[in-house]
């Protein structure tokens, strides 16, 4: 299982891999599987982890000086809850920004005007106390002006709306885009979205499902929508969405039904070599066995294929917490002409799916060996849960955070306290 996957760790491993060069960070914590953050700013390399007492660590090094850490411990200490990832990210003035250890919490923020660690101070708010007292999923991302956003949740799975800040480097504070949420559940409901995630053509493209309770089951019909700004949206034939956009408004690519299959977080926004965007996911069949799915708009209308024929297999989507996911989708793309892969894992196996690009129909089926999933073999014990995440630089070089953990335990503590493992970085 892992946290990110890099077009680059989704190509096949080479034969020639050979011993992987890596350097030790710090012991961790390894009770239990939560995402942590890297970040890479002109020529410092960030890394956000909990530490071996579980306490929030920063860290900075230079790029090319591999002993020069500098750490700093913050004043939050993780619980059993593997929705408590990190987050970090630098603006482009330099500033160092860091939210973390929230699942429907008040906000966990630090920021270091120098983007020195140890200057980092917890911020009381971002924008608006009344809409950061209960923050999940928090994000940030780099927008096309280079300038920084951050998005979160407000609320609880069946009851939240999705926020947008930018940050203003000339006043250092944090502007809301709207001053009012995205995308908006009105108490009765939470969007759960893959993005913003920007195009080649400067559009930015949300996909979500909706979810009605804390229960997973409870996730239905796929939705999508479009914004050059953050601000103003559009569905997928250029006609403009209410704003805030809400579960009347939003446009519907599948009408999916509570208890059909889909789930938060399985929802992969990828894009063609013509930059159309391709949509995966999965749902049930007539039969009730779990399928996969594309959809893609073409002509005016979203087209749909199913492009897996699995028998007597049903993922049992069920239940509340951090759920392990049975099948994990990745980012689709299209190698060349002929081809649009989408790479997924099922159980341990990792497949490669090829479909033609222009009619989405099924081409071919193949098991491949990942470099992510190589990666973690040589790095991580074979009986553990194995993590990465990624940051590249601007001249492609990828560096990988790679770690070994217990799995995910719906978020209930564990019987016992394992010993820390090594947080590992590598090059490749």
């Amino acid at each position: 299982m892992v946290s990110s996957w890099p077009i680059k760790l989704l190509k096949p491993a080479p034969d020639d891999l050979g011993e992987l060069e890596h350097d030790a960070i710090d012991l961790i914590w390894a009770g239990h599987s939560v995402d942590f953050g890297i970040t890479i700013f002109g020529k410092w390399l960030y890394v956000g982890y909990y530490d071996a007492n579980r306490q929030l660590t920063i860290a900075r090094r230079p790029l090319r000086s591999r002993a020069s850490w500098t750490y700093h411990k913050l004043d939050s200490w993780l619980g059993w809850d593997s929705h408590n990832s990190i987050v970090l990210a630098c603006a482009q003035d330099g500033s160092l920004h860091v939210a973390a250890n929230m699942h429907s919490d008040p906000l966990v923020y630090y920021q270091s005007r120098s983007g020195d660690v140890r200057q980092l101070q917890r911020q009381l708010h971002m924008t608006d106390p009344a809409r950061e007292g209960f923050v999940t999923y928090p994000k940030f991302l780099r927008l096309a002006d280079k300038r920084l956003a951050f998005t979160y949740r407000d609320g609880s799975s069946g009851r939240g709306s999705d926020y947008i800040n930018v940050f203003d480097e000339a006043s250092a504070c944090w502007v809301s885009q709207t001053g009012e949420p995205i995308i908006d559940g009105e108490n009765l409901r939470n969007a759960y979205f893959q993005g913003p995630v920007l195009d080649r053509r400067g559009w930015y493209h949300l996909a979500w499902v909706w979810r009605d309770s804390q229960h997973a089951e409870t996730n239905h019909d796929l939705c999508y929508a479009k914004s050059r700004d953050l601000i103003n949206w559009y569905n997928s034939n250029d006609i403009e969405i209410e704003k805030p956009i809400r579960f009347a408004s939003g446009e519907i690519v599948d009408p999916v039904p509570v208890n059909g299959g889909i789930i938060n977080g399985n929802t992969v926004i990828g894009f063609d070599a013509r930059a159309r965007i391709v949509v995966t996911y999965h749902k049930y069949d007539k039969h009730g066995n779990t399928q996969i799915w594309i959809a893609s708009k073409r002509t005016g209308v979203w087209v749909k294929r199913q492009i897996t024929e699995w028998k007597d297999y049903r993922w049992n989507i069920q239940g509340g917490g951090t759920i392990i996911f049975e099948i994990e989708l990745f980012q689709p793309y299209q190698p060349d002409d002929q081809h649009l892969v989408v790479p997924l894992r099922r159980g341990d196996e990792s497949i490669d799916i090829y479909i033609d690009p222009e009619s989405l129909r099924y081409k071919k089926m193949e098991t491949v060996a990942r470099l992510g999933d190589v990666v973690i073999e040589k790095m991580c014990p074979p009986d553990s849960f194995g993590q990465i995440v990624a940051a590249t630089t601007a001249n492609d070089q990828t560096f990988l955070l790679c770690w070994s953990t217990r799995a995910y335990n719906r978020d209930q503590p564990g019987q016992t306290i394992p010993p820390p493992s090594t947080l590992n970085i590598l090059e490749i």
